[in-house]
């Protein structure tokens, strides 16, 4: 016997309106060429190292050189190829970032439903918890924990482990709030009201419908993970050498960007260009989620 229709509609609309929302995004020219730019780097990251002459961590006889046939991004002050280490910084900033926003999401997302589908005592502790973590100095307890991963050998996990803990009741406080209006829709009610399980409701039915403000808010979680790394770095902190991050390139590159002006420029190109192209994949996720923005359109 097929199931009622009142019972199947949530869960057909909601893959109906994912469909419509990835139409609208492919239509988004900016946000299809950030996408493409971020793969185009995000790959050269991956595969370029392979195909390099000289390995990040490895010193050449060349010392201070402009950019130049073979070395297009010339060199540091002790042989450093630029482009090997740029690639190497690139990795492992997007590694982190990746890292940072799948784990605060995920944290976010549990914490954001739970406190909306349950509302009362539990929402109050949920919320309270999560007003705590938003008034804490986030860079102060950032440097004096990476401080300690600096000193342990700096490995770039710890440090992603170490953002996420502090980024995710952004993502909380937007799960919650869209729960909370999902919660008193008819076809939740009606879910309740047949005697399904809570797990079911919000696994079936809650998480599918919040996926638009929960993909826009891991969007923003890449670049705020981005610049807290590259903060980190510039400071200091977090990944230890022989190893590098786009932010530890750029703080090495200021003190000679009057003499040596590509160890600056080349990494905090590459730096801007990732955060510019996330911002405008996010935009074009928040676009084609909003329906109000889009129109209707599909």
């Amino acid at each position: 016997m097929p199931e009622p229709l009142l019972l199947t509609g949530a869960p057909r609309q909601s893959r109906s309106q994912l469909r419509l929302a990835m139409r609208r995004f492919v239509r988004h020219r900016a946000a299809m060429a950030g996408t493409v730019v971020l793969v185009l780097v995000f790959g050269a990251s991956l595969i370029g190292p392979h195909f390099t002459p000289y390995g990040f961590a490895e010193l050449t006889e060349d010392y201070s050189q402009p950019p130049s046939a073979e070395h297009w991004m010339g060199t540091d002050a002790i042989g450093h190829d630029l482009l090997s280490q740029v690639l190497r910084a690139s990795q492992k900033s997007i590694q982190i970032a990746l890292v940072v926003a799948a784990l605060s999401t995920f944290i976010g997302v549990l914490i954001g439903t739970v406190a909306g589908y349950y509302r009362g005592w539990v929402d109050t502790l949920l919320s309270r918890m999560t007003d705590l973590v938003l008034v804490v100095p986030v860079l102060a307890v950032l440097l004096a924990a990476a401080n300690s991963i600096s000193q342990r050998g700096g490995n770039w996990f710890l440090v992603a482990i170490l953002i996420a803990l502090f980024l995710w009741p952004t993502v909380a406080l937007v799960v919650r709030s869209t729960v909370l209006s999902l919660r008193e829709q008819d076809f939740v009610q009606a879910q309740v009201a047949i005697g399904a399980s809570d797990v079911r409701i919000i696994v079936k039915h809650l998480i599918p419908n919040a996926v638009g403000p929960i993909a826009v808010s891991a969007t923003l979680l890449v670049v705020t993970a981005i610049l807290l790394e590259s903060s980190l770095a510039f400071l200091g902190f977090g990944i230890a050498p022989p190893d590098t991050s786009l932010g530890k390139l750029v703080a090495v590159g200021q003190t000679a960007s009057s003499s040596r002006p590509w160890l600056f420029y080349f990494p905090g190109v590459v730096l801007l260009v990732i955060c510019l192209c996330v911002n405008f994949v996010g935009d074009g996720l928040r676009d084609a989620f909003d329906t109000r923005r889009s129109g209707g359109r599909a």
